[in-house]
């Protein structure tokens, strides 16, 4: 991968120059993480802001061609233009998924009416989406979403769970945007993982070992192989795509001022703080609204599923002490003593 040079406005240059410059209309973040890491929690955050426009995952909802995980440098700059062809088609989907996720928060260019009424037709499609067939709303459109050609000065967040070995290509493709990647520690990652296995949240092969990434250099560090991938127990898999995922990300932001880093034990010991930090870098203010949200996020409410954002407190981050055997915290632990990320959780590789 080819190193992005800055210049004092901090606007990524590739080493040749693209044959057209994507720029949106309107200020641009992306909240990238692997599966289960904060992703979506962090994002409400930034939801819960009257100026933001956030897009839950428009990726899953679209048929673009997946882009290689791994590419000759001399192909940058014809990736760069396939990402900001998807990016701006994903701008435009609305269905229940992406412009409908849950809770609901009101807009500035909301009237009572109006944000009353959307926030009415997306908890009555969420309730429709649990009858049989589940499907069913899939591909309904939230009435009342806030159009970007109306409302060009709202911020769009977007986040993706797919996109994050994408990081650096996005943050270097697309002038101005924000990228941040938020990293869990691999034992809450891979414990809450094995908790929504058995509890039927996912299907195994949409959660096994990406073998798209045996193809990075990061891989190749650690001589892994399709054959060494398919002996593997499946708590190891989890640990080593964890591993290879999240340095390959780490490594293509290296040095790149419009990315931050962070860990999700940071967000959970230090929301406020953290949060109001990030609005800034995003170029954000920060609202009442957010900071009733941040303080109600701490607290389970109501039904605590697997999906909720109510549930961030301290003690939800260590439950994978008690859910984890000894065997699986071994495993994992192997795979972060070996790894170079893993000397950002010092207290659990020593």
């Amino acid at each position: 991968m080819m190193n992005a040079q800055f210049d004092e406005n901090s606007r990524p240059m590739l080493s040749q120059p693209c044959d057209e410059v994507f720029t949106p209309k309107m200020p641009l973040t992306f909240i990238l993480g692997a599966p289960r890491s904060g992703t979506t929690w962090l994002s409400k955050i930034f939801d819960s802001h009257p100026s933001v426009m956030y897009q839950h995952e428009p990726d899953m909802a679209s048929d673009a061609t997946p882009l290689p995980v791994n590419y000759p440098e001399q192909d940058e700059i014809k990736y760069a233009a396939l990402i900001r062809e998807q990016v701006a088609a994903f701008l435009e989907v609305r269905n229940i998924k992406s412009a409908g996720s849950l809770p609901v928060f009101r807009k500035q260019c909301d009237t009572t009416l109006s944000y009353g009424s959307r926030a009415l037709s997306i908890y009555f499609l969420h309730l429709l989406s649990k009858i049989p067939p589940r499907n069913l709303t899939k591909h309904c459109i939230v009435p009342g979403s806030p159009i970007l050609q109306t409302y060009p000065r709202i911020h769009v967040v977007m986040k993706s769970v797919r996109l994050v070995h994408h990081a650096g290509l996005i943050t270097r493709a697309i002038p101005d945007a924000r990228t941040i990647v938020i990293l869990r520690n691999p034992m809450g990652q891979v414990a809450s993982l094995l908790n929504g296995i058995t509890a039927g949240k996912f299907e195994m092969k949409r959660i096994d070992f990406d073998v798209r990434l045996l193809a990075t250099p990061q891989a190749r560090t650690y001589g892994l192989t399709r054959q060494r991938i398919a002996a593997m127990p499946q708590v190891e898999k989890f640990a080593w795509e964890w591993v290879v995922r999240n340095e390959k990300a780490i490594d293509d932001l290296d040095g790149n001022p419009r990315a931050r880093i962070i860990r999700y034990d940071d967000l959970v010991n230090d929301p406020m703080g953290l949060s109001q930090d990030l609005f800034n870098f995003a170029g954000l203010d920060w609202p009442r609204e957010t900071e009733a949200f941040v303080t109600r996020s701490m607290t389970p409410r109501g039904f605590n599923g697997y999906y909720t954002v109510y549930k961030h407190s301290r003690a939800t981050s260590e439950k994978w002490r008690e859910e984890l055997s000894e065997q699986n915290i071994m495993i994992i632990k192997n795979a972060l003593r070996l790894s170079k990320i893993g000397n950002r959780w010092p207290e659990l590789i020593s």
